[in-house]
């Protein structure tokens, strides 16, 4: 009992262990008075000097603590690469360690250290790195070219052919985006599907052509309709003024049915003129008529029943 007692100088502990000490020491005490035989004193006192060596000093304690600070805040500096972050992210790690060292610094007990240490790691953590943010920036950068690309033109303003044309441009242009690796390969890529797309004719540019193309061929049927050679002055004239009529009245035309119908309306007229053979044939025509007109007049008003023989049955 007295070498377990004089066994450790307990200024050298701290409270706590200075306590533990006593209890190992008295529930020594109580088992050695209880001993039978030396054997057993010597056993427990052993055991009992065993336990206090576990105990460490206020010195070891102090030492050990230092340690830790100093391993923890050695783990906290080299924990991240600043590198791999932007500057933003490097002052927020730089301001989470400062921090850290600080309470580290003024900790009195290891797990305090552990605790403060812990927490620091878990907001470096969530700080994202500089490969972060561009795998982040990127996926952003494709979803927004491919939902531009998905609503850049209207694909009802298109017809059958062409609507399948954007649909495949468009897929294309997905998966070149999707299979980019870096944000500056993916405008070349947008923009290059959009001049695809801006080449295809809408309904409307191709209902333009159609209608111009059908004015151009309406006008062009109508001036070769009739040969104007054909024709007397008069009715040249009149040619004349049907189809610059017609001509305007197609050149206002919205819609390829008018300008069909005006140029059907145009043909029924010029159709309506006589051509000079036929004023020619009507004139010859009307000549006889007065002809015989004029001689059966003439026979009536001037011959005679006495002269009136077979010779004059001519007439």
């Amino acid at each position: 009992i007295s070498e377990l007692e004089n066994y450790v100088d307990k200024d050298d502990y701290r409270e706590k262990e200075q306590k533990e000490i006593n209890e190992i020491i008295d529930r020594a005490k109580e088992g050695i008075n209880e001993a039978t035989k030396i054997e057993d004193i010597n056993s427990i006192k052993e055991e009992a000097e065993k336990e206090i060596d576990n105990l460490k000093t206020d010195k070891e304690l102090t030492e050990e603590l230092e340690k830790t600070k100093k391993d923890a805040i050695s783990e906290l500096e080299n924990y991240v690469d600043k590198d791999d972050y932007r500057e933003k992210e490097q002052e927020e790690i730089d301001k989470i360690i400062e921090k850290a060292k600080e309470e580290i610094n003024n900790a009195n007990e290891i797990d305090e250290v552990n605790s403060i240490k812990e927490k620091a790691e878990e907001e470096l953590d969530k700080l994202k790195t500089d490969d972060e943010y561009r795998s982040e920036e990127l996926e952003k950068t494709k979803k927004d070219a491919i939902s531009e690309l998905e609503n850049y033109v209207d694909k009802n303003d298109y017809r059958e052919k062409e609507q399948e044309e954007i649909a495949e441009i468009i897929e294309t242009a997905k998966e070149k985006i999707n299979n980019a690796t870096k944000i500056e390969e993916i405008n070349p890529i947008k923009e290059a599907a959009e001049r695809e797309l801006d080449k295809l004719k809408t309904n409307a540019e191709y209902s333009a052509e159609e209608l111009e193309k059908a004015k151009k061929d309406a006008i062009s049927e109508l001036e070769n309709y009739a040969d104007k050679n054909a024709y007397r002055e008069k009715e040249q004239q009149e040619i004349d003024k049907i189809i610059e009529n017609a001509k305007e009245e197609i050149n206002n035309a919205t819609k390829i049915e008018e300008v069909n119908t005006i140029k059907e309306a145009a043909e029924r007229e010029l159709d309506a003129l006589k051509t000079d053979a036929m004023l020619t044939a009507l004139e010859l025509q009307k000549a006889k008529e007065d002809a015989i007109n004029n001689l059966k007049a003439y026979r009536d008003s001037n011959l005679v029943d006495n002269y009136y023989d077979e010779g004059t049955k001519i007439i």
